[in-house]
């Protein structure tokens, strides 16, 4: 028994001996598989860092792109509504040329009604006091004077009745001397 007892305690002593020596041979495989695989975790983060890293640069070259394109689109814009602004300016100016010009006409011809008027009205009032001379004394009524040769321009065949005045042409039928010529014989009759 003695033997027995020997024999099993040197069995189990083998026995954990082996099994010592096979925990110590896997701690030493544990360890080596963990550093294989810290390793290998190290390597994939790394290039996971370096991917990253590439993908970031990609994101800001794009973005620094797309800021360009932008900024060009709302150049143009902007060059676009430049150019509208610019050509509502001459076009303006152009329309206040022509509004000055305008009113300098009005102005003129406003000017020259009044001459024609007061020249008219001093004939008129010339014709209505009767002029010493042979005019007055062959033609006492001044409207006749002032027909006489409006009736010759008329009908330049016709024998003229009364002597015209002197120095006063005979105005054509479409000048403003002529129309107001007949407003000052309407306003007579």
């Amino acid at each position: 028994m003695k033997k027995l007892i020997l024999a099993s305690l040197l069995i189990v002593t083998a026995g954990l001996a082996a099994q010592g020596h096979a925990a110590l041979f896997d701690d030493k495989e544990a360890r080596k598989k963990i550093l294989e695989l810290e390793a290998t975790t190290t390597t994939q983060h790394q290039a996971a860092q370096a991917d990253l890293a590439t993908l970031k640069k990609t994101q800001q070259v794009i973005e620094q792109r797309l800021a360009e394109i932008e900024a060009i689109t709302k150049g143009q814009g902007l060059l676009d509504m430049q150019n509208q602004i610019e050509g509502l300016k001459q076009e303006v100016a152009k329309l206040k040329g022509e509004l000055e010009l305008a009113s300098h006409n009005v102005n003129l011809t406003q000017q020259r009604q009044k001459d024609l008027y007061g020249d008219a009205d001093a004939r008129l009032r010339k014709l209505e006091q009767g002029q010493p001379g042979a005019n007055a004394s062959a033609n006492p009524n001044p409207v006749a004077v002032v027909e006489a040769p409006l009736a010759s321009v008329a009908a330049p065949a016709a024998p003229v009745t009364a002597a015209p005045v002197a120095s006063t042409p005979e105005p054509a039928k479409n000048s403003q001397e002529y129309q107001l010529l007949e407003l000052a014989q309407f306003g007579h009759r």
